[in-house]
């Protein structure tokens, strides 16, 4: 009578895959990578656009505060000097954002002569520890603040002071806050040519905060060396925040659009 069980070959079981099969897994791998990475590099992107939006709204909320406190005043370009008046953005806003940072004892007034002590009233970081005005999208590179303020000064529709800029503004003199143009991502320094200059060993917080503001036409729509805003910084547009504090992805176009920038405050 024949056996029922198989033979001992049939129970053997293979050891691997074939040269074909090997093949095929290596070519499915190979496929799903080129699907996975393109939507993986675009979700991180994504991700990094998110936080750069979450830091300008901070800073917006910042503003809404400070205007709060300085019947409706807001500062605009701003430059080393012991004068209250033309303080520079980034220390201006700081205390509003970060309660580890305490708010300068002669903050009461916008007066000219109100006195200013680097020495004594900078927090005295470099702003190392503001990570709310950086933005993870940029190259990582020597500067620690990542957003421009608008210091355009108009003096009609479409015509700049480019010899001079935009000191502190009250916003009841602005006519259409809600569309005109703030604070951007700031543009790219390739090589550290300007962070190199800004953060020297002894630099002052407000000696670096002084850069971050944009006053001429070619530093929004001129060629790349000339940028200080970022057009493309997120995909094809870029981060913004208005004069009334909300902040929108705006396209490179917008950006460079000299009229979105145009407060409606016109000085001689």
């Amino acid at each position: 009578m024949a056996s029922s069980e198989p033979s001992f070959s049939s129970r053997v079981l293979r050891a691997g895959f074939t040269l074909i099969e090997l093949l095929v897994v290596i070519a499915i791998i190979a496929i799903l990578t080129g699907i996975l990475l393109p939507a993986l590099g675009k979700a991180r992107a994504a991700g990094r656009a998110t936080v750069c939006l979450s830091n300008q709204r901070q800073i917006g909320a910042a503003v809404g505060f400070y205007a709060n406190q300085y019947k409706e005043w807001i500062p605009r370009e701003g430059y080393d000097s012991r004068e209250r008046e033309r303080i520079p953005w980034p220390i201006a806003f700081r205390p509003f954002i970060d309660e580890r940072v305490p708010a300068l004892k002669d903050w009461k007034s916008l007066a000219k002569n109100t006195s200013y002590n680097p020495d004594k009233d900078d927090v005295g970081d470099q702003f190392v520890n503001a990570p709310y005005y950086r933005d993870p999208g940029r190259p990582k590179d020597l500067h620690n603040i990542h957003y421009v303020i608008n210091g355009f000064k108009f003096t009609a529709p479409g015509k700049i002071d480019s010899a001079n800029r935009k000191g502190p503004t009250p916003l009841t003199r602005c006519w259409n806050p809600g569309d005109t143009l703030y604070i951007t991502c700031y543009a790219d320094d390739p090589g550290d040519v300007d962070g190199k200059n800004y953060y020297r060993k002894n630099a002052t917080d407000i000696s670096i905060a002084q850069y971050y503001d944009v006053w001429a036409t070619g530093q929004i729509n001129g060629k790349d060396a000339d940028l200080r805003t970022a057009p493309k910084r997120h995909a094809a547009g870029v981060n913004a925040m208005f004069l009334d504090g909300h902040v929108a992805r705006v396209t490179d176009t917008a950006i460079r659009d000299l009229n979105r920038w145009d407060d409606r405050d016109y000085q001689k």
